[in-house]
């Protein structure tokens, strides 16, 4: 009977101790994410941008600014897309939807000509990334220029006579005014009709 009392006394303080845990459906399990610069396709010439816009896109979209390497804390997890991109003047960013997240410069119509004025240099990456709760998710972005240089040398005969050039002018055709993070290409051109 002695033993009985000992045990029923046993079970009890066990019960007791136990509290109940509740696990709510809403919790929300975060990691962290090690962002690494890569500047190693600069275009020659080209400075190292002084900041770029991290957009990760989940529920809702977070943004962050970073100078260099970083760790990003507090991710929610789960398989996510990520675009990196520096800004720069005068560009018109659509950032609402990874899939057609879009950078377009400003144009100029002037009769029936469009005119794009000097292109920003603007260096972009696109990255899927899954976090996982409770750990570190290693992303390297490496940032590529979607404008691209192009260099015309010209050679003007003298026929003889030395002259200085004062102005050239020119058009160039077939210049696309906008770049799309989804496939990494330019935007075709809008026609306008008059």
């Amino acid at each position: 009977m002695k033993k009985i009392k000992l045990i029923t006394v046993f079970i009890s303080m066990i019960l007791a101790s136990c509290s109940l845990v509740d696990f709510s459906e809403d919790c929300v399990y975060d990691g962290n994410l090690d962002i690494r610069l890569n500047w190693n396709y600069l275009l020659e010439g080209d400075k190292q941008p002084g900041e770029i816009n991290l957009q990760l896109y989940t529920q809702p979209v977070n943004s962050y600014l970073i100078s260099g390497d970083t760790i990003l804390k507090q991710i929610p997890e789960g398989r996510m897309t990520l675009l990196a991109f520096n800004i720069a003047e005068g560009v018109s960013y659509n950032l609402d939807e990874a899939e057609s997240a879009t950078i377009t410069l400003p144009v100029n119509i002037q009769g029936n000509n469009q005119y794009i004025g000097q292109a920003p240099v603007i260096y972009v990456d696109k990255k899927e990334v899954t976090i996982i709760a409770g750990q570190t998710t290693a992303c390297e972005i490496i940032p590529i220029s979607c404008i691209q240089q192009v260099v015309i040398d010209f050679t003007i005969p003298d026929n003889g006579v030395a002259q200085e050039v004062d102005n050239i002018s020119g058009n160039l055709t077939g210049v696309q005014s906008g770049y799309s993070f989804s496939n990494g290409k330019a935007i075709p051109p809008v026609l306008f009709c008059k």
